[in-house]
């Protein structure tokens, strides 16, 4: 709740408040004004600047010098220096994302290899040629290792790929990922 000259008024919305330089005597100020009752109501003092401007009665007792986006006159130029500072990093995380699908989407593909071979194994008698088939022919990823271990009643494939970090300049940062996945079926009888 602020006072100004003519009694209580209510905080108005940070939408409705400028931004002003005013001129009170000797002293300059920029300040945050608020429409209120009878004139502005002055929410913080933000710096002292010497801006001209025009004059404007702000109440019954002063005269003030405001100036409407004061403080943009000052500020001009700083988004461009904001977004030639951070443009860089935004650029690094966005390749950061780029490696980290590309590492997801090669374990995705391990494992639809594996259950892919896995269920080519579970219905033959040579389970490891049966799972390195089905396992190539399931996926692009290249190349494949492929391991199938068969036990009295089930078949377990084991799909491993290195996936290569190429992305340029996280590459470098980070190594080489070895995905692996794995899946298990009952055999059946052929």
């Amino acid at each position: 709740m602020h006072r100004d000259p003519a009694g209580p008024t209510e905080r108005l919305p940070p939408d409705r408040a400028d931004v002003v330089a005013l001129e009170l005597g000797d002293e300059r100020f920029i300040a945050i004004a608020e429409p209120g009752a009878t004139g502005f109501v002055f929410a913080a003092v933000i710096a002292r600047a010497p801006i001209p401007g025009e004059q404007q009665r702000l109440d019954g007792r002063q005269h003030a010098r405001v100036v409407r986006g004061a403080l943009r006159i000052e500020d001009r130029g700083q988004a461009a220096v904001e977004l030639a500072l951070c443009l860089p990093l935004l650029f690094v995380f966005l390749l950061a994302i780029v490696q980290l699908v590309v590492i997801v989407r090669d374990q995705l593909a391990a494992q639809l290899a594996a259950r892919e071979a896995a269920r080519a194994a579970s219905v033959t008698t040579s389970t490891g040629g049966a799972a390195q088939s089905a396992a190539e022919h399931a996926v692009s990823l290249r190349p494949l290792l492929v391991f199938a271990d068969a036990s009295a009643d089930t078949v377990t494939v084991t799909v491993r790929h290195v996936t290569r970090t190429d992305v340029p300049l996280i590459g470098s940062l980070i190594p080489d990922v070895d995905v692996t996945a794995t899946a298990t079926m009952a055999l059946e009888p052929p």
